[in-house]
């Protein structure tokens, strides 16, 4: 039987660790001066206004700039590729996972007989037997009963997966 997880990382473009993301640069980029302008671009900060209450004028506002000691500017150029070099790293673990779990079902078929469909088909094969042995026309009652069967049988898969094999598909995408 089938199972499908989705999941959404919350937060993530401002939850992304500068250090972690640094060193994962660096597996790629030997360059400092890539990496001064990488630290330049993650410290920029961003403008905030700030609603201030004064007792006599009402709400004044003020700017206050805010320095992130973590995250990635969510709209930045540079965020989608670095936050993509960050799940990158998801996407390595998953795919070996994805290959220990093929290793480990190899010997075992794909598809294997779906129990239902032949359910199906051994009743619509005991009313002909039936049938047969009366040498009658079947009663409105198994002619029912005959149609109701072949009518289920016909929705059931001869074959399905396996459910003895496990197989991981992975997809990753962003909606940001």
């Amino acid at each position: 039987m089938p199972y499908f997880i989705e999941g959404d990382i919350k937060a993530f473009f401002d939850m992304i660790d500068h250090t972690i993301l640094e060193k994962l640069l660096r597996r790629h980029f030997e360059e400092e001066r890539l990496f001064d302008l990488y630290w330049k671009f993650v410290k920029a900060g961003y403008v905030e206004n700030v609603d201030l209450k004064e007792k006599s004028k009402g709400k004044k506002s003020e700017s206050v700039i805010i320095t992130p000691e973590t995250g990635v500017p969510q709209g930045g150029i540079l965020s989608p590729l670095l936050s993509n070099l960050v799940l990158h790293e998801l996407d390595t673990l998953m795919g070996k996972i994805s290959e220990e779990m093929e290793k480990s079902s190899t010997d075992l078929p794909e598809m294997t007989k779906n129990l239902l469909y032949y359910k199906y088909n051994s009743r619509i094969d005991s009313i002909k037997r039936k049938r047969i042995a009366s040498g009658r026309p079947l009663e409105k009652e198994s002619r029912k009963e005959l149609r109701d069967n072949i009518t289920a049988r016909l929705r059931q898969p001869t074959m399905i997966p396996n459910p003895e094999v496990t197989r991981i598909r992975y997809v990753r995408y962003a909606d940001d």
